[in-house]
């Protein structure tokens, strides 16, 4: 929770965790007479704060996810605007490096193969959001969709002829959670990926 830079909030579940833990040694009395089946949970000091924290966390991480969204032409430069649109972005929600990187190659990836198949009928709609845990970035165009080669379909030699689309591989094809979701729906494609 502390790994990163601390927020009100983030400051505000830690202090309420070790001042209810904290109470547990100075009101023994109170949770002794807790009913035998709250002991497992306010047994300890330990319990008290690791609970605390767990349900406080849930409770103030809803609404905390951000989102942006950007329109880029299928140009050969869209893919440069839209990497600087994503590290800004990721920089100012504090986005790790290297989920940023891994983001920016897949977003390259996914317009270059979008631009050479010329696959979209007009612009590609990216949207990015984050919640401190994951950065989902999710592509949005009218066409065909794009075709992501399996490992089994890829060349001895590929790592060496196209790294970006290795790493691209990579992110789409990693296991757990599912980071590549793939669908159409009436000529509309949807690319959901998941850092």
């Amino acid at each position: 929770m502390a790994a990163g830079n601390l927020d009100t909030r983030k400051t505000f579940i830690i202090g309420t965790s070790l001042l209810l833990a904290l109470s547990h040694q100075v009101f023994r009395a109170y949770f002794v007479g807790l009913p035998p089946w709250l002991h497992l949970l306010t047994g300890s000091m330990l319990s008290i704060a690791t609970l605390t924290a767990i349900v406080l966390n849930l409770i103030f991480r809803l609404g905390i996810r951000r989102t942006a969204k950007l329109s880029v032409a299928g140009t050969a430069s869209s893919w440069e605007v839209a990497d600087q649109w994503l590290r800004r972005q990721g920089q100012d929600w504090g986005v790790t490096p290297e989920d940023l990187l891994q983001a920016s190659e897949s977003i390259k990836e996914a317009l270059t193969l979008i631009q050479e198949g010329q696959l979209a009928e007009g612009p590609v709609d990216i949207e990015i959001s984050y919640d401190e845990i994951d950065l989902v970035l999710e592509l949005g165009y009218r066409g065909s969709l794009v075709q992501v080669p399996t490992p089994k379909q890829l060349p001895v030699d590929f790592g060496e002829k196209m790294p970006f689309a290795r790493g691209l591989l990579a992110a789409w094809h990693c296991v757990p959670p599912n980071p590549l979701t793939q669908k159409t729906r009436e000529a509309h494609c949807h690319i959901r990926l998941v850092f």
